[in-house]
This record gives structure tokens, sequence and C-alpha cells, in this order.
């Protein structure tokens, strides 16, 4: 806050003020990978046979939500869900012995039936 008194100014006050997380958690960062401990990219070439979806949280979901991963095809279809433990770092992954098909795929971390974050990467595009 910032102000005057007397014609001075008084010296800067600070508050920390703390906000309690919402109850699905909070992700600090998420990222993908064409390899699962490969450098964060936006696009994969139309020869990857892989991605990672990588999400990390500030604040974990309280426990009694259960944390799901579902990856979604380019047209929008379902390719599948996978439940995760209640960890700091969220990992999941698609895998194909061919190149995965082109399009924008799109991974999303849910924590019960709240969506936390989506993640989309672009292969071959």
């Amino acid at each position: 806050m910032r102000g005057t008194s007397g014609g001075g100014s008084p010296s800067l006050q600070t508050q920390a003020v703390v906000v309690k997380p919402p109850p699905e958690g909070v992700v600090r960062r998420s990222y993908l990978t064409a390899l699962q401990t490969g450098p964060a990219v936006l696009q994969l070439p139309a020869t990857a046979t892989e991605a990672w979806a990588h999400f990390q949280l500030a604040a974990q979901p309280i426990g009694s939500l259960p944390l799901t991963v579902t990856w979604y095809y380019p047209d929008g279809r379902v390719l599948g869900s996978a439940a995760k433990p209640n960890r700091e770092d969220v990992t999941s992954f698609i895998r194909s012995r061919s190149p995965v098909p082109r399009g924008t795929w799109v991974a999303e971390l849910k924590a019960g039936t709240v969506t936390v974050q989506r993640l989309s990467v672009r292969v071959g595009v």
C-alpha cells in the first residue's frame, strides 16, 4: 500500500498473502517431449513414434480426487485414459511401432471430473 500522511510518505510495507489452492491442484509447468527425458517441444516430426506429456504440479489435488491423463486423436476421439498417482510430477505417453499419425494430439490432465491442464502437440505439420 502506498500513500501520504502529514505531507510525507510512510515507509513501504509488504504483506505476504497465502492463497489456498483449489481442490484439483495447480499445474506449475506442463510440456511435451519426443522422448521420456527429452527437451520440451512444440511439434514433433512426421517420423515420431512416441510423445510424452509432463505435468509438474505446484499444488497436488486433495487425496480423494483421482488423477487421469486422457489422450485425444487429432480428430477429437479419445485414444485412451490412464490413472496416475498423486505425485508432484505426472507423466503420460503414447507410442506406436509406426509413426504417430499427423495432426494435433491433446493430452488432458484431470483431477476427478475437473480438467486441470490440456497440452497439445502438432505431429508432422
